[in-house]
């Protein structure tokens, strides 16, 4: 797979970005909201930074016609099946993927978030099916383990990302999606989304769009996708909310570092036991994060 800056879409009709939609490297529930403004004819040229530019025949016009015969996508966005074409929108254009404020000019941003019990757990078990870690570390050790080769730990990477797109979304503006809210109302968050589009559809549009989109559909799209041989590992989990409610032991709930759980109470989610005393990251050390990635000098910085 190619990889690509997002620094424009360059696809014909289409020469910038207006949007972000971002969310943590972490499981948080972004391919929903993805999968949803695509059936709705909203472009998502390059998603999470995938050069997909050869994968669409431009057929005139604002009409486009999706061409990739493995369908490699549809476990994440099940609308781009091969031969399927849409006639899209020119606003909004999103730019959807993990990046970090200050890797790109500022636009107005959607920030989809999940309650990092839930999705902290749900990138252990992930990480552990794609065999990035070992069976001896368990839950606990994974929170305070290094992210991928970054200098930074798991639960710093996460509650560091939300803190610097909390600040830049108070500046450049947005909103914040969570998964708990759409997972228990999709339809009064589908329509808290296309109010801030400035999108209109009729209810059965709007209904199509949701069913479409629905966990039940992305895990049809993986379990076909497993059955021909396209993907060699299941990745979803349930896509359940609250699941930490169930799974959790107090000892994986203590491990959040608590300086953590000061950026995520920002979102609403609360913590029920004290978490580890581990000491916040320093300036320089969120310097060293922020080089590491790339994040241009000057940008906003995690809070």
């Amino acid at each position: 797979m190619k990889w690509r800056r997002q620094d424009a879409p360059q696809m014909p009709g289409f020469c910038d970005y207006t949007l972000d939609i971002v969310s943590p490297e972490l499981p948080c529930g972004a391919s929903w909201l993805g999968n949803f403004l695509l059936e709705l004819r909203v472009p998502m040229w390059h998603p999470w930074g995938a050069d997909t530019a050869d994968e669409w025949e431009w057929l005139g016009a604002d009409r486009f016609r999706y061409q990739r015969r493995d369908e490699g996508w549809r476990r994440l966005l099940p609308a781009l099946t091969h031969g399927r074409e849409f006639s899209f929108c020119e606003h909004p254009t999103p730019r959807l993927g993990h990046h970090w404020p200050g890797h790109y000019a500022p636009l107005p941003a959607i920030l989809v978030v999940r309650d990092p019990r839930d999705s902290l757990y749900s990138a252990w078990r992930r990480e552990r099916a794609l065999g990035n870690l070992g069976s001896e570390i368990d839950f606990c050790a994974f929170t305070d383990a290094p992210f991928r080769n970054a200098p930074t730990t798991w639960s710093a990477y996460f509650a560091l990302h939300l803190a610097a797109w909390h600040a830049r979304i108070r500046i450049s503006g947005g909103l914040v999606l969570r998964f708990e809210d759409f997972k228990h109302n999709p339809l009064l968050e589908a329509q808290r989304v296309l109010r801030f589009l400035s999108i209109n559809a009729s209810a059965a549009t709007l209904k199509r769009a949701l069913d479409a989109s629905t966990h039940a559909a992305i895990a049809r799209a993986e379990s076909e996708l497993l059955a021909n041989g396209t993907v060699p590992s299941a990745l979803l989990a349930g896509g359940i909310a609250d699941e930490w409610r169930t799974h959790f032991t107090p000892d994986m709930l203590a491990a959040i570092p608590d300086w953590a759980w000061a950026r995520f109470e920002r979102f609403g989610y609360t913590r029920e036991y004290a978490g580890s005393p581990a000491a916040a990251p320093t300036a320089s050390e969120i310097q060293n994060l922020l080089d590491f990635l790339e994040v241009p000098k000057g940008a906003n910085r995690a809070q």
